[in-house]
């Protein structure tokens, strides 16, 4: 009778435990350069699983990038598994929204959303591939972005980049510095190490050794009660700053000649989320501003 009990007790613990982002996972995405070298640089940014931890009373992982900076993108995310489905936490709406559903079949849709945006991604078709050993489910999916389609993998994930390019989407700002081009390679302590084989190794590199300085930004302080100052490591000349709410809507607008440092106030804006494009002749970036005036 005992071991019944401790049968029924586990049970429900294994069919539903964490199989996405286990810890250990790590995720090796290919990094190209729209800048200055016509697509012939890459790099790598790694996603690791850091810690479990507790984000609005939800149990979730903390995964953290390392790497170069990827303009429209966070260095942090949070994600957890209910049975099939995988959601992340959106800084924008600052809850937490449907990433993946696996209970999906052909021709079956969800929507991502981050804010007020909503992204459509329909199932075109179910297949499986053997990774080491291990048969794994495949969504090939179609989306009204077509950033956002591809292939997604059962314990894996999107094999493009690790969320929709939400900057992109919803604000139809493009960057041309930096860009996810593919996932590498996948480890984790269950499936072990994959190679998807789209570069020569996980940790290849290809520098133009002519490429301009990055241009590194910092802004401070972020949250603020109204005014933001943004500073660069280099002189910003003929630079555009164009601020948009969580709505998509241009709220904002700034020319900058020649400086290194500028003040940028919101103060006359409600409270939320802004992101702050900085546009110059030869790319873009793009900056969360958080404006909290209480």
């Amino acid at each position: 009778m005992k071991r019944l009990l401790l049968f029924i007790f586990y049970f429900p613990i294994l069919l539903f435990a964490q199989s996405f982002a286990p810890n250990g996972a790590k995720w090796t995405y290919q990094i190209g350069s729209g800048c200055c070298n016509n697509g012939n640089e890459w790099d790598y940014v790694e996603w690791q699983v850091f810690k479990d931890t507790l984000i609005k009373q939800q149990n979730c992982k903390m995964l953290l990038k390392k790497g170069i900076s990827i303009e429209g993108f966070a260095d942090t995310m949070f994600v957890y598994q209910n049975q099939e489905q995988i959601y992340f936490y959106d800084f924008y709406s600052e809850n937490f929204t449907l990433l993946y559903d696996f209970f999906k079949k052909a021709n079956e849709s969800w929507k991502v959303k981050s804010g007020n945006c909503e992204l459509n991604v329909m199932v075109e078709s179910v297949s499986s591939i053997n990774i080491n050993g291990q048969n794994l489910k495949q969504l090939h999916v179609i989306s009204n972005n077509s950033d956002f389609e591809g292939v997604i993998i059962e314990k894996i994930g999107f094999l493009k980049k690790p969320q929709p390019d939400f900057a992109q989407y919803c604000f139809g700002l493009v960057s041309y510095l930096n860009y996810y081009d593919g996932l590498r390679c996948y480890e984790d302590p269950e499936i072990g190490f994959y190679d998807f084989q789209i570069a020569p190794s996980c940790d290849f590199v290809k520098v133009n050794k002519d490429k301009p300085k990055e241009l590194i930004l910092n802004v401070f302080p972020n949250p603020s009660r109204g005014v933001f100052n943004i500073n660069s490591n280099t002189p910003l000349k003929n630079t555009e700053l164009n601020i948009f709410n969580s709505n998509g809507q241009l709220v904002s607008s700034l020319y900058i000649q020649d400086k290194k440092s500028v003040k940028v106030s919101l103060e006359n804006l409600p409270n939320g989320i802004y992101l702050l494009q900085i546009k110059t002749h030869q790319n873009y970036q793009f900056l969360k501003l958080i404006l909290d005036s209480f």
